[in-house]
């Protein structure tokens, strides 16, 4: 925006409509008209956001991930996925024991996974490719 001479007025009306996940969230926690200029703003979001780093997901961290009351489970499965690949000390078995512990239960999948079993989070991810369009 500096490079394209937006003045610091626009930038703090444009910049929020960018965010996403959870610098929206953060940004939607402020009062109305509590950041009072461009450099406020940059200032509150670099001390919010500038350090942050991602910390490796721990085994038991996957195991709390669920799928939510409504929620697609193509979009759990996502959602898990993410955190997923942040666990480099988890196995694929431990896995796809989170991610089939965290399926909504009643569900036609949790039924068949209780019924078949799965040794892989590919062969979770085949079977709930039979039940759901992903």
């Amino acid at each position: 925006m500096d490079i394209q001479k937006v003045s610091k007025d626009a930038q703090c009306w444009i910049f929020p409509t960018i965010l996403c996940d959870a610098a929206q969230e953060w940004y939607f926690k402020f009062q109305p008209a509590s950041i009072t200029s461009w450099e406020m703003f940059v200032k509150e979001f670099y001390g919010q956001f500038h350090v942050v780093r991602i910390h490796p997901t721990e085994a038991n961290q996957l195991v709390d991930i669920r799928q939510k009351e409504g929620e697609p489970l193509n979009e759990y499965i996502q959602r898990f996925m993410r955190e997923a690949a942040h666990a480099k000390t988890v196995g694929d078995e431990g896995k796809m024991m989170s991610i089939t512990i965290g399926v909504q239960r009643q569900s036609p999948l949790w039924s068949s996974l209780r019924k078949n079993g799965v040794k892989t989070t590919q062969e979770f991810l085949d079977q709930a490719n039979k039940y759901f369009k992903l």
